[in-house]
């Protein structure tokens, strides 16, 4: 029952998505 864990999870990742296109 961690739905914002996984939210949390999906930020970061759209974060180093976009640090890793830099």
């Amino acid at each position: 029952m961690q739905i914002w864990v996984r939210q949390f999870i999906r930020k970061y990742n759209c974060s180093s998505s976009l640090l890793h296109e830099s």
